[in-house]
């Protein structure tokens, strides 16, 4: 059998000549047309509205900064946020990023579109202002985007423990390595 005919087969194209390719997936800031969808993908993903309306507070309190979603054909797939949060360090305060939440609803898990949303959302932090990201997540997952819960430690937060960790920019080596870090009010109910 071809490798044509093997990654056909696999694919379930084997025998279906006319069948459209899937659509691609892609990422893309939010639109204002989108938040009916972000706010059911945060329902769906976690099962709960809590992280939704964290989602709406953030917005409407003016703290996103980057706000992501994965679309395919029209439809929106993913989200991430990236919202303000600050940084007591040196004798300054200085803005640092809170990635949270991150959902995908939970017919398109597993596919590796959570992991394209952050790649895709911290490339852009590292195009633009240096910027420490921090997350509250599972170790196993977020190291793989450079996350790093030994180096988070130093950081004063009130979610201090093992899933707590930063994202440092490699260019970015002048950035606090410790302090205190103040969530704003939306964070309050986690």
């Amino acid at each position: 059998m071809t490798r044509e005919r093997t990654e056909r087969r696999r694919s379930g194209q084997l025998g279906r000549p006319n069948r459209e390719a899937p659509a691609i997936v892609t990422t893309r800031p939010e639109s204002p047309s989108d938040q009916a969808a972000i706010r059911e993908i945060h329902e769906q993903a976690f099962a709960r509205v809590d992280e939704a309306d964290l989602v709406e507070a953030l917005g409407t309190e003016g703290l996103a900064r980057l706000s992501l979603v994965a679309v395919r054909g029209g439809e929106v797939l993913g989200h991430v946020l990236f919202s303000e949060i600050t940084l007591d360090a040196d004798g300054a305060r200085r803005p640092c990023l809170a990635l949270a939440p991150l959902a995908v609803h939970p017919e398109h898990q597993r596919r590796g579109l959570g992991a394209r949303l952050v790649m895709d959302g911290l490339a852009r932090v590292r195009a633009g202002e240096p910027r420490l990201v921090f997350v509250l997540g599972d170790p196993g997952y977020y190291e793989k985007f450079g996350f790093s819960a030994p180096d988070a430690a130093s950081f004063e937060a009130r979610y201090a423990g093992p899933a707590f960790q930063v994202w440092r920019p490699a260019a970015a080596s002048d950035l606090p390595r410790r302090g205190v870090l103040r969530y704003s009010a939306p964070f309050g109910k986690f």
